[in-house]
């Protein structure tokens, strides 16, 4: 009765570790691909350079494609200049009255130019006054349309679902373990 008991359990246990596995894989978003090394410096005062999944950004599209890992970016600004360099000017309250802690510059142009995608830039913590810039892509005129700028506020993260499931599963399996062993 006692090894039907724990033969039971312990099969409970495995689902249990598998289903917390499972939660804990589903809670990671797809994430954009990182920019080629020819356009990754193209921002001054950017610490990271991805690619969007589309030719065209927004709020909720850049949220989608989980830039940077944040989902919770928030439309600050745009230019419309159709140059292949300028300067975009970040809001010197950005980070200190309007209390952000992330902010991304967004290049973005028509289609078929390389890269296809919209290029974003994480910016330096605090950075504000005008930043330079030169467009990342080529083909056609090689000019950036548009020029977007971003931010997000991140809380701490909380700890996945599925964590305390995984743990409290793997402890134990390895409790049934041990009186396995000892039995024996």
């Amino acid at each position: 009765m006692t090894r039907r008991l724990l033969s039971a359990v312990g099969t409970g246990c495995v689902i249990a570790v598998l289903v917390g596995i499972g939660l804990l894989a589903g809670a990671r978003t797809a994430s954009a691909a990182v920019c080629d090394s020819s356009y990754a410096a193209n921002v001054q005062h950017a610490s990271g350079c991805t690619l969007g999944s589309t030719d065209v950004d927004s709020a909720s599209q850049v949220n989608a494609d989980n830039i940077f890992g944040i989902s919770s970016w928030v439309f600050i600004g745009q230019d419309n200049t159709d140059f292949t360099s300028s300067t975009f000017l970040i809001p010197s309250d950005l980070w200190t009255t309007q209390g952000y802690d992330h902010a991304m510059l967004v290049l973005q142009n028509a289609n078929g130019v390389v890269p296809a995608t919209y290029v974003a830039y994480l910016l330096d913590f605090g950075t504000t006054g005008s930043i330079s810039w030169t467009s990342p892509f080529t083909t056609k005129s090689g000019h950036t349309r548009f020029e977007t700028l971003y931010a997000a506020t991140t809380a701490n993260t909380p700890i996945p679902a599925g964590l305390p499931l995984l743990g409290s599963g793997l402890a134990f399996l390895a409790w049934v373990s041990r009186r396995r062993r000892a039995a024996s």
